[in-house]
């Protein structure tokens, strides 16, 4: 497989994995169908619990209400007795004696379910001795030690819920009372029955209407069902009130309803929660039919009531069903469209870099008698503009040395002139026959972000034919297309601006200097199994020249390269720092190559100082960038023996460090 891709063109390699991509892409849309049922129906269980959540705390909170405004009107009408027999006391129409009396058998009078009843509590003497005014069997007794007496003591009115149980009884029970205060004798008057007997006391109409108005499950596909262990209807959406104990699954022709009520009998006071499938008759506005449900029930011991929420499953799996049918349909479209963009645009792009590859070609032969015209304004254009620009240039400095060897009377000034040309030149050969390499790697470049633009389209495509196409999705799928198409043209700036021979002092951030240079060299990174590991999160803005920084960059790595390639694929480690200190900008080249001999290291810097064989390299490249750090940038550019550690192992190759002015 490795000797037929590298024997095909690029236009062929870029075919081949297109579509070996889309079989894959369509074994997995078979594969994966079943897993989007899966997930259908696991999120419609969510939905359920949440939903049958949600209705038993509206539940609870309705009937909190109800009980709460229904205690409070208690206690608001036995003020009111009390306050009419102290206004009769006041007017000298009876005694203080007899209005006591009279409230006292008055408010004795209401019981508030089975064993509820009103009572005073009189708090004059203060909170270490408060007792019972009013109360059917402990009138009179002392009962500040009690904590929730303690809590009426402090708030005097409003609601208060608190466990009591009575000597006679085996564990405690919930009670409920509202508080109103009767400041003239200082009493609290409390309606404290057991929360559990006032349900029964509970207006269902009301409580139907209002839970109907907050409930959001009421069409015919879904909809909340409350019942009581007698089987019948405490809420539906439209038959409230009915009896369903017979219910019958078509199936099993089990009777699920009476079932699910003896087993939440078994477990009278015990929370229970669970799943029913189950099949049954519906009427539905296109008529009868069979339909297949699937419920999920909380039974709630306090009210004995099971809420529960009913879903049609026909209609949850109404979308994936029409996804299936229209699937091998879209499936051939998705092959038939995305093969013919692949063929159209490969062609066009291949055609234009053509020209450039045998610009470069020439490049490599020394022979710059090139001439690059600007076909388009796209970022190829741009690229040719820049190639032109800098062959250009080259041919420039080759005249004027010409003029420089046929003039005698700068002959002093001739040898002077004619090394600092031929560094410069060498310099731009450098980096014009380098950029041949990296040119042929365009394509492989954009390989990756052209297969994800053909994906997207194609993943629209499917989603809008099927008919599951949602705003998040088209939003998500566009910027994914842009981010790769953003990728396109920043390949094609990187490689422009490597090109262009240009180099003015401007200002840039140094961390995109450094992405920029990995963009160029990515191809080489990933054919000698290259591991890049970078510590770049400080964002440091400095005035230089770009361009002429990732040229050392570049020479860095090409030193660094030729080491590593020695080393198991697993040990080729290439660390690249970013760090400041005092204005400076620090960027460390670490490779794990073992290092420079000491005898060596001193000369790196010397002009054709080179331990290759000739055909490897001229020695130029650390030269070249020394003087462009110390002499242009006004830096330092240092190298070293160093140790470091990387995924918790201790390497040990050779460090260069480049420090510049931040400003």
């Amino acid at each position: 497989m490795s000797t037929f891709l590298q024997n095909l063109k690029l236009k062929n390699k870029i075919l081949f994995f297109i579509i070996i991509s889309l079989l894959i892409i369509s074994i997995a849309m078979l594969l994966i169908l079943p897993k989007i049922k899966n997930t259908i129906l696991d999120n419609s269980k969510k939905e359920m619990i949440s939903n049958t959540t949600l209705t038993a705390t509206m539940t609870a909170s309705l009937f909190d209400s109800a009980i709460k405004n229904y205690l409070r009107a208690i206690s608001e009408t036995h003020l009111n007795t009390v306050t009419y027999q102290y206004n009769q006391y006041k007017a000298g129409t009876i005694t203080k004696e007899e209005a006591i009396s009279n409230s006292e058998k008055l408010l004795l009078a209401h019981k508030i379910g089975k064993s509820g009843y009103v009572t005073s509590v009189d708090i004059s003497k203060g909170k270490e001795n408060i007792t019972l005014a009013i109360h059917p069997k402990a009138k009179g007794v002392k009962i500040s030690k009690f904590p929730f007496v303690q809590e009426m003591y402090k708030r005097k009115t409003g609601y208060l819920a608190f466990k009591w149980k009575n000597p006679n009884e085996k564990k405690e029970r919930l009670k409920v009372s509202y508080m109103s205060y009767f400041e003239p004798w200082k009493w609290i008057l409390s309606a404290a029955p057991y929360k559990e007997e006032l349900y029964s006391l509970v207006n269902l109409e009301d409580f139907r209407n209002n839970l109907h108005r907050t409930n959001i499950n009421k069409n015919e596909h879904k909809f909340s069902l409350i019942l009581d262990l007698n089987g019948d209807i405490v809420y539906h959406p439209t038959l409230s009130g009915k009896n369903i104990l017979k219910a019958q699954d078509i199936n099993s022709k089990k009777y699920f309803i009476k079932d699910l009520i003896n087993e939440c009998k078994l477990n009278a006071n015990k929370s229970t929660k669970g799943w029913i499938d189950f099949k049954n008759k519906k009427i539905y506005k296109e008529g009868v039919y069979s339909t297949q449900r699937t419920m999920y029930y909380i039974y709630i011991p306090e009210y004995k009531w099971i809420i529960s929420t009913i879903v049609d499953q026909d209609y949850i799996l109404k979308p994936y069903k029409e996804l299936q049918t229209s699937f091998i349909i879209v499936l051939f479209i998705m092959f038939l469209a995305i093969l013919i963009l692949t063929f159209l645009s490969t062609n066009y792009i291949l055609s234009r870099i053509k020209n450039l590859e045998d610009a470069s070609a020439k490049l490599l032969q020394n022979d710059y008698n090139i001439d690059i015209k600007r076909n388009s304004n796209d970022e190829i254009g741009d690229l040719e503009y820049a190639f032109s620009k800098a062959v250009y240039k080259i041919n420039k400095l080759i005249t004027k040395q010409n003029k420089l060897n046929n003039s005698l009377e700068y002959r002093i000034t001739k040898e002077v002139e004619k090394n600092r040309l031929r560094e410069l030149q060498l310099f731009e050969s450098s980096k014009l026959s380098a950029m041949g390499d990296l040119i042929g790697n365009i394509a492989h470049q954009w390989r990756q972000p052209l297969s994800a633009i053909s994906t997207g389209i194609t993943g629209l495509q499917v989603q809008k034919e099927c008919g599951v196409l949602t705003d998040d999705d088209f939003t998500k799928i566009c910027t994914d297309i842009n981010k790769s198409t953003q990728f396109l043209s920043k390949t094609i700036d990187n490689f422009r601006n490597f090109i262009n021979s240009d180099s003015n002092k401007e200002k840039f951030i140094l961390n995109e200097n450094i992405d920029s240079f990995l963009y160029i060299v990515n191809s080489s990174i990933m054919e000698n199994k290259i591991q890049i590991v970078l510590d770049t999160q400080e964002q440091i803005e400095i005035n230089s020249y770009s361009n002429n920084l990732i040229q050392c960059y570049i020479n860095i790595f090409n030193n660094a390269k030729d080491v590593l390639i020695n080393q198991a694929e697993d040990k080729r480690f290439l660390s690249i720092t970013l760090s400041s200190k005092d204005n400076q900008a620090i960027i460390s080249f670490k490779d794990c190559g073992n290092g420079i001999e000491d005898d060596i290291l001193p000369k790196i810097f010397e002009p054709y100082f080179t331990t290759k064989h000739q055909s490897q390299g001229v020695g130029l490249g650390l030269h070249m960038t020394h003087n462009l750090i110390t002499d242009k940038m006004k830096g330092t550019f240092i190298a070293k023996n160093s140790t470091f550690i990387i995924e918790n192992k201790q390497y040990k190759g050779a460090e260069f460090i480049i420090t510049i002015p931040i400003s």
